[in-house]
C-alpha cells in the first residue's frame, strides 16, 4: 500500500522534527487535531522557519503579520491565520531571527485580572522585513504559502509553501 500526499507530509514533519510529543493546540474557529497524529501547529512553523533559515537570513527587523484567507481582500484570517503567525514569530526567534513585536504598547496595563503589554493599537510601525502568509482552504487541506519580504523594496528573499492534511482538523 502506497502512503497518500497527506501521509508523506505528515511523515516528512516527523522525519524533519523529531518524534517528540506536541503540546494540544485550542482553535475554536477551525478545529486543529494534529495531537492525535503526532503533529502540532509549531511543527508547521518550524518547517516555516527552517525552510526561510535555509534561503536568507537578515539581520535587521522581522514582523510576522496574521496570515489571511487567499480572498478578493487578503483582509480576513481567523483563530488559525493568528495562531500560525504566532508560532512562527516563536520559530523565527529559534532560528536566529530579530523578530519585531509590532503589537507592543508604549506601557504595561497593570489590572486585576493581570499585566498586560500587548495590545492591536500599536503605533510601532519599525520593521525591515514582514513574514506574509495566505490560507487556501481545500478539499483535501489548507495550503499555506509563506514570503519574507524586505518591507522598503517590495522583494522577496524567502518563500515557503506547505499544506496542512483536511484529516489534522477532523
Amino acid at each position: 500500500m502506497r502512503p497518500t500526499d497527506d501521509e508523506k507530509v505528515v511523515a516528512a514533519v516527523k522525519q524533519l522534527l523529531g518524534n517528540e510529543e506536541p503540546e494540544i493546540e485550542r482553535n475554536n474557529a477551525i478545529q486543529f487535531n494534529g495531537l492525535r497524529h503526532g503533529v502540532s501547529l509549531r511543527d508547521y512553523a518550524d518547517t516555516i522557519a527552517m525552510r526561510f533559515y535555509e534561503q536568507f537570513t537578515p539581520s535587521a527587523g522581522v514582523t510576522v503579520a496574521s496570515f489571511v484567507n487567499y480572498d478578493a481582500t487578503l483582509n480576513n484570517t481567523h483563530a488559525l491565520g493568528n495562531q500560525l503567525s504566532e508560532a512562527l514569530k516563536t520559530s523565527l526567534t529559534q532560528v536566529g531571527y530579530p523578530i519585531v513585536e509590532v503589537n507592543l504598547a508604549q506601557q504595561i496595563d497593570i489590572t486585576s485580572k493581570g499585566n498586560f503589554v500587548l495590545t492591536r493599537k500599536s503605533d510601532n510601525r519599525y520593521f525591515e522585513y514582514v513574514v506574509i502568509g495566505t490560507m487556501i482552504h481545500r478539499k483535501h487541506g489548507i495550503d499555506i504559502d509563506a514570503r519574507l519580504i524586505e518591507a522598503k523594496t517590495q522583494k522577496t528573499y524567502a518563500a515557503s509553501s506547505l499544506t496542512i492534511p483536511a484529516f489534522m482538523f477532523e
